[in-house]
């Protein structure tokens, strides 16, 4: 038997209700897979709940309400352990309360139509145990409620695909004055900086700080002597632009030579 046959047939083996051939072949199963050995240790707990109920009662869902009992397994089957569970006990109380009422009734009445009988009343308690505990509801909800979770998150996120329009930094301190223009690119965003009344040979480097105080700090970059005192020169961080706060240019001691903040 597979694992599926073998949790349909799960909750009518913890009732006894199994043929013997068939509650072999599930015992035999149980021995080699944990994980229904496990499913048919929590359905154990249905027999000592039932114990209380006539002999009377089980003689009448013995056969053939057996049918019945098998219908609502099949559903349990398809929810979780927890479902699973509950909608077993539910289940075998509702096959009892049908059994003693139903059969009792078709007993009386004479044995024409308990054929048919018999399958209306297999339908109504299959789709009256869940429906009692609200299943269906409770899993609409859940679905709605994670639905309105994602609608948030995605409406709070940038739209995939969409490229920020460029950003200019500028600066000044003293003689030191530069300007910088941030492009989103793939993996990060590209600086292109200029820097004017910086010494000749002073070596520079580019702090990006994002909006949480993280600092990158990109490749050093010298100012050669035979270079203009206003020059030019491009870096790479792995910022996102949107992220950027400011940028710091700072020299080999990491002194602040000036502060750049969004123009």
């Amino acid at each position: 038997m597979t694992c599926e046959e073998v949790r349909l047939s799960l909750g009518a083996h913890a009732l006894g209700a199994l043929e013997p051939d068939e509650a072999v072949e599930v015992d035999n199963h149980l021995a080699e897979c944990d994980a229904c050995l496990e499913e048919f240790t929590g359905l154990a707990i249905l027999p000592p709940m039932l114990a209380k109920v006539s002999e009377k009662d089980i003689a009448l869902v013995a056969e053939p309400p057996r049918q019945v009992l098998e219908r609502l397994l099949t559903t349990t089957a398809r929810r979780k352990q927890r479902g699973r569970l509950l909608l077993g006990l539910a289940a075998s109380v509702a096959v009892l309360a049908v059994g003693g009422t139903v059969w009792g009734s078709l007993a009386t009445g004479g044995g024409g139509g308990t054929s048919a009988a018999r399958e209306q009343a297999a339908p109504a308690a299959a789709t009256a145990a869940p429906s009692t505990l609200g299943y269906g509801a409770a899993e609409s909800n859940e679905d709605s409620a994670k639905a309105t979770e994602r609608s948030a998150k995605e409406a709070a996120s940038p739209e995939v695909g969409v490229m920020m329009a460029p950003m200019r930094f500028e600066g000044s301190s003293g003689d030191v004055r530069a300007e910088a223009t941030a492009v989103e690119e793939d993996g990060g965003t590209k600086l292109t900086v200029t820097v004017s009344g910086v010494p000749r040979s002073t070596s520079c480097q580019l702090i990006v700080v994002d909006h949480e105080g993280h600092e990158d700090f990109t490749a050093v970059w010298v100012l050669d002597p035979e270079y203009p005192a206003k020059a030019s020169f491009d870096r790479v961080t792995s910022t996102p632009l949107g992220q950027i706060a400011t940028l710091k240019l700072v020299d080999a001691d990491r002194k602040v030579l000036a502060e750049l903040k969004p123009a």
